[in-house]
């Protein structure tokens, strides 16, 4: 593999504090995909939330769900779809800029001989 100074190594070649970085993010990034909470959020609101504003129990707040239906939640409800569904992009985003990080700025040492 090539770094970004176009030195060629090795994964056994990296140090071991940076490949326990980068199988941590990897995992960190894989448990975030599983466990996708916005995806898990509008799957529950999807099923669950009423096509219709419903002003007895609150759930007047539009949101788009699913491909673009329309189902209608609690302000609170809302508040924290809306924090998930801004925030993921954030998150994986740093988590995959990290593992690439880690792995292209190595510079493998001369060793002597």
């Amino acid at each position: 593999m090539q770094n970004i100074w176009r030195e060629t190594f090795e994964w056994y070649d990296l140090p071991i504090w940076r490949t326990i970085l980068v199988l941590s993010l990897f995992a960190l990034f894989f448990i975030f995909i599983v466990g996708y909470p916005s995806s898990s959020m509008e799957v529950d609101i999807y099923a669950t939330a009423p096509r219709k504003p419903v002003p007895e129990t609150r759930q007047v707040v539009p949101v788009h769900v699913n491909h673009g239906y329309l189902r209608y939640i609690t302000a609170k409800e809302a508040e924290d779809y809306r924090y998930w569904y801004n925030m993921t992009p954030t998150f994986l985003g740093a988590i995959i800029l990290g593992m690439f990080g880690s792995v292209m700025t190595y510079r493998p040492r001369k060793r002597k001989l």
